[in-house]
């Protein structure tokens, strides 16, 4: 009888452990989907600040750089914003940052790339903005 009640104690601190160990990589698997979705944001709203630029009229440019491009929003709650520094006349700065996560679990991502700004002749001889990134200085964490 001791026997049973011993082996029914340990059977019941397994199911327990069981039970706690599956809730910890429950939130771990979240907290990785968050991170992900976070780093998805981040290179969306890269991409869609380079798009933002070269969608603009030439002589509009130097208020474009001056401006905020809009937010980019993913499924999953994850949102990305980018911001624009100019460093010289032609050398912009690109940081952008993903936001992810809810009901408690949250990430943030960041990375920065540098463009040079260049004006360049279609074949119509029309002017259009070409963001060109640096290729001495790849997309770093800042």
């Amino acid at each position: 009888m001791l026997l049973a009640l011993f082996v029914l104690l340990l059977l019941e601190i397994l199911v327990a452990g069981l039970f706690w160990t599956l809730r910890v990589e429950a939130r771990a698997g979240l907290e990785s989907l968050a991170g992900a979705r976070a780093a998805a944001a981040t290179g969306a709203a890269l991409a869609s600040a380079r798009d933002w630029v070269e969608r603009a009229a030439p002589e509009s440019v130097a208020a474009v750089l001056a401006r905020m491009p809009p937010p980019v929003r993913l499924p999953g709650r994850a949102v990305g914003y980018a911001e624009l520094a100019r460093i010289d006349t032609t050398l912009v700065e690109v940081a952008a940052q993903g936001f992810a996560g809810g009901d408690g679990i949250a990430a943030r991502r960041q990375v920065c790339a540098l463009f040079r700004v260049r004006l360049e002749a279609d074949s119509t001889g029309a002017q259009q903005v070409r963001f060109v990134p640096v290729p001495e200085r790849p997309v770093t964490n800042c």
